[in-house]
């Protein structure tokens, strides 16, 4: 027979080192951006091609169709909804439409919802970063950056949630950092057919110096004014992922 003393020891000696983990994890973030205030800090963003500054902070709008860009931010997605503290089901069929909701539905700046378990519940609001795709003519292409100032590890972890305009039109975002005249590409993200907020998180190998700018890209063949590119919740770690 299993002592419970035992069982007990062991389940507290678990819970101890997932903690001190978590602990350790969360004091090798060096840079971390929600967008959830404003466009300082490590959240200062800029753009270094491709014409107008077309970066805004939204915190969503309410559908009038399919959407093409974000409708609630990341905060509103994962977050668990009040009162009755539960997460939001996800994906719902929005009506009129009937076409599969991955977002809160938001009815006003401060009126955000999503169904779940027993009802409706009113989702956390935030704030992401919204990229609209609109050029005069021609294909649609932006880089901005922002500026990475503690490094220390040669190997590190970007996690970050990003969400891509539909899938026609070929479009993506590249994801890279640059220190000098020294460039790499940390990933390429290509579009999905889920029309939701993706999450992605790639090791890298950071340049030699302590600081550096990490790179967006986005690019579509064509432009659209209702087209929106979205960033959220950018960390990085110093150590892989």
């Amino acid at each position: 027979m299993i002592d419970s003393t035992m069982i007990n020891g062991a389940f507290c000696t678990l819970t101890v080192l997932l903690l001190v983990l978590t602990f350790c994890y969360s004091q090798n973030l060096n840079y971390q951006c929600n967008f959830d205030n404003d466009v300082t800090g490590d959240c200062q963003f800029r753009l270094t091609s491709g014409g107008i500054d077309n970066l805004a902070l939204i915190n969503g709008s309410v559908p009038g169709g399919n959407p093409t860009q974000p409708l609630s931010d990341v905060t509103g997605v994962k977050s668990l909804t009040t009162p009755n503290n539960e997460p939001c089901n996800f994906p719902y069929t929005y009506t009129p439409g009937n076409w599969q909701m991955w977002f809160c539905r938001r009815y006003s700046a401060t009126n955000l919802t999503c169904p779940t378990n027993s009802g409706f519940g009113q989702c956390a609001i935030g704030k992401f970063a919204g990229i609209r795709a609109s050029v005069p003519t021609g294909a649609y292409d932006q880089t901005y950056v922002t500026d990475v100032k503690q490094s220390s590890s040669a190997i590190q972890c970007l996690d970050f949630y990003y969400y891509i305009p539909g899938t026609t039109s070929n479009p993506k975002i590249q994801v890279g950092w640059t220190a000098d005249a020294d460039t790499q590409q940390i990933v390429e993200l290509p579009a999905h057919s889920e029309n939701r907020w993706q999450n992605s998180r790639s090791s890298f190998t950071a340049p030699s110096s302590s600081s550096y700018q990490l790179t967006f890209r986005m690019m579509r063949d064509t432009g659209g004014f209702s087209f929106t590119f979205g960033l959220d919740e950018i960390k990085i770690y110093d150590q892989p992922c």
